[in-house]
């Protein structure tokens, strides 16, 4: 079943990839790789809050990789938890100091809390993509630019 849901997933099937990942997850709750994959789905479809539920789950399981706090990170700070999505990059900065998705998160979080009270606008932001960057964080960062009502995203 969990295959069968990643496969789903890559394919853009969201609805059937969160009805297989769930299957999967009735036979193994604790399935780290399943709630990975369904709070990325949750994340797509807009459930921002069980999207960070199901990561932190997954990274319990697994503490030890920082691809989980990366998520983590991110859909804290799409909440408006920066703080929450600072200390998940941190975290992955212990386990991983050569991380650089981390590097440039906090930059931007940094960047970001630190004009936002003087601007009264829009921010324009370039967001420059590593190579290892996770394909799933990738696709959803128009969607991400258009749910924030920004106007533009390069």
């Amino acid at each position: 079943m969990l295959r069968e849901a990643i496969e789903l997933h890559r394919q853009g099937r969201l609805e059937e990839a969160e009805t297989a990942y769930r299957a999967a997850l009735q036979g193994n709750p604790n399935d780290g790789e399943a709630l990975r994959g369904l709070g990325a789905v949750r994340r797509m479809r807009g459930d921002l809050a069980e999207s960070a539920a199901l990561i932190s789950r997954a990274h319990v399981l697994a503490p030890e990789q920082p691809k989980l706090l990366m998520m983590l990170g991110a859909v804290q700070f799409e909440l408006g938890n920066a703080d929450a999505s600072r200390d998940a990059y941190e975290r992955v900065l212990a386990l991983d100091p050569n991380t650089a998705g981390a590097h440039t998160a906090l930059g931007h979080i940094a960047m970001m809390q630190a004009v936002q009270p003087f601007i009264d606008t829009a921010i324009s932001k370039t967001v420059n993509i590593p190579v290892d960057y996770d394909y799933e964080d990738f696709k959803s960062l128009y969607l991400k630019a258009w749910q924030g009502k920004l106007k533009g995203l390069a």
